[in-house]
């Protein structure tokens, strides 16, 4: 057991239970206790009074949390680098183009690391691929520090975007899976948090250090994160899969408050990965019980992107400049970093209270009226540069706007949804394809952003983000479902429930539960767990 599991084993008690009426033999009738009861011919545990969030669960998020802490740091590098890299701090000169390149190289060779990310994390586990991850981006550190030519730049930001591409897959689908249903959304947040905290340090260190400090900072944290995530427990989903049921039941009794949930949780996997228990392929994807889910999951990936978010966080000290802003750009940058973690914190605090579809709603609007309004700003200046000039603090105020309304809902959102609409047998390749087309965008956007701005002006710029804005906001009202407090189980059945009202999931479900049932499968597994309960109480 890992040492989170160890610190924790205080949680577990050991509370005496009479299970002498909890076995009946026929027609699975037999948990009909004050703890279980029967419906649709599986076992549920009526829900408790309880609070299911555990220390345990809170420092997994955690150390998992560093290591978007790390990603978020790397993502705004470029911001106060290129200032410093354009100053007399470097021994090369660096044009407009290679800065460019710089800003761009890193979310290209994400798009292949989501789908090595995806592979790893089936073939070696969750925990395994977002440890050895942190390797190629603390590497990615020390030779973009040390680089005595444009070339080395190069190298580290594509070991950097391979490392984040592959994190974004793993540390989404782990913590889905080690946190309980009623506060997933919450610690699922944490990451968004910890981001925001990453952003915020590279913005306030880049005001005071040269790009090559700077990159060792970002060599630093991902050596840390892989100290930390050494000892992170294995995700109970994926030790099921492999069979290795002893394990999985260890690290949920380390999770969770209560001895019942585990003996339900395992056997809820159980019964799932036994229906989706088909060959991991992506021509699975197409298959009509995932085509909804892959359908909205690469819409709000393509929504979250197309928003303009990532040109705003990685050219933000030069929006500014070009503004006229009459504050430090550096200075305006950290503003926004502050706005950032404000908003992502507001985020963690709410989202399993008012639920995903009503954040992702609200941000979308806001963010549509704000960049609206900022194309408007640079509109007004390039027609009237004198009088605009007086206001210069107007996009510092609508871009803290417009971060903050994003990392309320679009920026984290949808990558908790990834997480949590898709079935076990599909989650690591879908996961792949989505983080794919994140990525491609994050590229596409970053790399034109500069040359559109140079060619259409700022204003077309903005004004294009708000109109996605404003149609992802309408699809997320038709199609998007809301998934707050419910099991990944249960998600799954309702996003494949068809217009007659059957749920295709079920339908499976039920047959393999029948099918194991004539067989005493079920049966057995029963009666195990109610030997394992009485044996506990003795």
């Amino acid at each position: 057991m890992s040492w989170i599991g160890k610190i924790m084993s205080w949680q577990i008690s050991r509370e005496s239970e009479d299970t002498s009426n909890l076995v009946d033999s026929e027609n699975l009738g037999c948990l009909e206790s004050q703890d279980y009861v029967i419906e649709s011919n599986s076992v549920v545990m009526k829900e408790k009074k309880i609070s299911d969030i555990t220390l345990s669960q809170v420092l997994t998020a955690v150390v998992v949390s560093i290591g978007t802490f790390m990603m978020s740091y790397g993502l705004a590098y470029t911001s106060p680098a290129l200032i410093s890299m354009s100053e007399n701090s470097t021994y090369f000169p660096v044009t407009s183009e290679e800065a460019s390149w710089i800003g761009s190289l890193m979310p290209m060779l994400a798009l292949p690391g989501g789908f090595v990310g995806g592979s790893m994390i089936e073939k070696i586990g969750r925990k395994a691929t977002i440890e050895f991850s942190a390797v190629p981006f603390a590497t990615a550190g020390l030779l973009i520090a040390l680089a005595p030519r444009i070339e080395m730049i190069y190298l580290g930001r594509m070991l950097q975007g391979f490392s984040i591409g592959a994190l974004s897959v793993a540390i989404a689908i782990y913590l889905a899976e080690t946190t309980h249903n009623s506060v997933r959304g919450t610690l699922a947040m944490l990451p968004a948090v910890f981001g925001c905290l990453g952003i915020l340090l590279c913005y306030a260190l880049g005001t005071f250090i040269g790009w090559r400090p700077l990159s060792a900072v970002s060599s630093l944290l991902g050596f840390v994160f892989f100290i930390f995530a050494h000892f992170l427990p294995q995700s109970p989903h994926w030790l099921i899969t492999k069979g290795r049921r002893d394990e999985a039941y260890e690290v949920l009794t380390s999770l969770r408050r209560q001895r019942f949930n585990v003996h339900e949780e395992i056997m809820s996997i159980e019964i799932s990965t036994t229906v989706d228990r088909t060959s991991c392929n992506y021509g699975s994807l197409i298959e009509p019980r995932n085509v909804k889910s892959l359908g909205i999951c690469i819409l709000l990936m393509l929504f979250q992107q197309l928003c303009g978010i990532n040109a705003v966080i990685f050219y933000s000290a030069s929006i500014f400049k070009d503004a006229g802003s009459t504050l430090d750009e550096n200075v305006s940058s950290i503003i926004i970093g502050v706005v950032n973690l404000v908003s992502s914190t507001l985020a963690a605090v709410f989202i399993d209270r008012v639920g995903r579809r009503p954040l992702l709603i609200t941000s979308c609007l806001i963010m549509s009226l704000s960049l609206l309004s900022l194309g408007g700003y640079f509109y007004l200046k390039e027609n009237d540069p004198v009088n605009m000039a007086r206001v210069g603090w107007i996009p510092l105020l609508l871009l803290m706007i417009i971060v903050g309304s994003f990392a309320l809902g679009l920026g984290p959102v949808p990558w908790l949804l990834m997480s949590e609409i898709f079935s076990s047998d599909v989650r690591a390749s879908a996961s792949a394809v989505a983080v794919a087309v994140n990525w491609s965008c994050v590229f596409a956007v970053t790399k034109v952003f500069p040359t559109l701005v140079a060619k259409f002006g700022s204003y077309l710029m903005f004004w294009s983000f708000a109109v996605v804005c404003s149609f992802g906001c309408f699809i997320i009202v038709l199609i998007v479902p809301e998934t707050k407090g419910k099991t990944l189980e249960e998600i799954q059945n309702e996003l494949n429930t068809d217009l007659s009202g059957t749920d295709s999931r079920d339908v499976t479900a039920s047959q393999t539960v029948n099918e194991s049932s004539s067989n005493g499968h079920i049966n057995q597994v029963i009666v195990s767990e109610c030997d394992n309960l009485s044996l506990e109480s003795d």
